[in-house]
């Protein structure tokens, strides 16, 4: 193999293990959209004054009574929380849905051609040691 297709190759294979993450990454992101979906969607079955668990911190909870399951309060980013109503807060999630799945599948197509990339140098490994065998044996 040539210096430049080795070279190559070695990058390609970086690029697909960092593409796998990327995708890996998307669908656990997806996935956590479409339960939180869910579970805003079961949140309109509530009533007031019921007892929940509110979430802390990642795994700590506390008890809490429903005061209103018709809006949330959502960070927008620098410290500012706004309220949004239920359907608002699904049409963003569902939102942010659509933009991962248009990533997910910019990132297949992208890991398709990558792949492919690499085919076509194994392909010409082969074929040169073929024809480097071919010579050897036509020399002797």
């Amino acid at each position: 193999m040539s210096q430049e297709l080795y070279a190559e190759y070695g990058q390609l294979t970086q690029k697909i293990q960092l593409l796998t993450q990327q995708l890996q990454s998307l669908e656990q992101n997806h996935a956590e959209l479409e339960m939180l979906v869910d579970a805003i969607k079961n949140f309109s079955n509530l009533k007031k004054g019921e007892k929940i668990l509110a979430p802390i911190a990642n795994g700590i909870f506390i008890d809490a009574t429903l005061n209103d399951n018709s809006f949330f309060k959502i960070n927008v980013g620098g410290g500012a929380i706004v309220s949004k109503s239920t359907e608002e807060t699904i049409d963003m999630l569902e939102k942010q849905l659509g933009e991962i799945t248009i990533v997910k599948a910019k990132t297949r197509d992208e890991y398709a051609s990558v792949i492919a990339k690499l085919q076509t140098i194994e392909h010409q490994v082969q074929s040169g040691l073929s024809q480097m065998n071919n010579n050897n044996e036509s020399s002797e």
